[in-house]
């Protein structure tokens, strides 16, 4: 149904890596995009006026640092796709939410979903972890000891499971 979504799910650090090298710019300022991308940024990439009549820099202008090299992110080829596909996914959200939360604007709406959905990621993953849990981290938990392959494989499944929610989760040392 997503294809470019579930690809970049799949080799996201591969995938981030291909755009970095071919943009020839930081690793760290296309993850941030990526995840821009996910938290529905504009396209925008040229500066603006708002309405007090400031000069605003658009969030992908900022991440990379100018207009040129944000442009040519938005028409690469790994982030088209994913973007249209990424619309798609914002548009229905927020029309299917337009009438259970009609208090708040069409982005604000889906914000409140990642937010709402990423704390009840969180909770499963805290449970599942237990006594080892040393602190939740934004969309992560911090563990006093690495968990096995197998361990990651399994709480995946508790969370689709239990919330619907098919993630692939990862790991790594601080």
């Amino acid at each position: 149904m997503f294809p470019c979504i579930e690809r970049y799910c799949e080799n996201r650090l591969v995938i981030r890596e291909a755009v970095s090298l071919s943009l020839r710019c930081a690793l760290k300022s296309v993850k941030q995009a990526f995840t821009a991308i996910a938290f529905g940024v504009r396209k925008n990439v040229k500066m603006y006026k708002d309405v007090d009549d400031n000069w605003q820099t658009p969030t992908l202008t900022e991440i990379f640092g100018n207009e040129k090299l944000a442009k040519t992110f938005v028409e690469h080829n790994e982030v088209k796709g994913l973007w249209l596909e990424m619309d798609k996914i914002f548009t229905g959200l927020a029309k299917e939410t337009k009438d259970t939360l009609p208090e708040l604007k069409s982005s604000q709406r889906v914000a409140y979903l990642y937010q709402t959905n990423e704390a009840e990621m969180l909770k499963v993953m805290m449970k599942f972890v237990g006594k080892s849990l040393v602190i939740t981290k934004h969309d992560s938990i911090i563990t006093s000891s690495p968990l096995l392959i197998k361990e990651l494989r399994l709480l995946e499944h508790r969370i689709y499971n239990q919330l619907g929610f098919r993630i692939k989760l990862s790991q790594g040392v601080l």
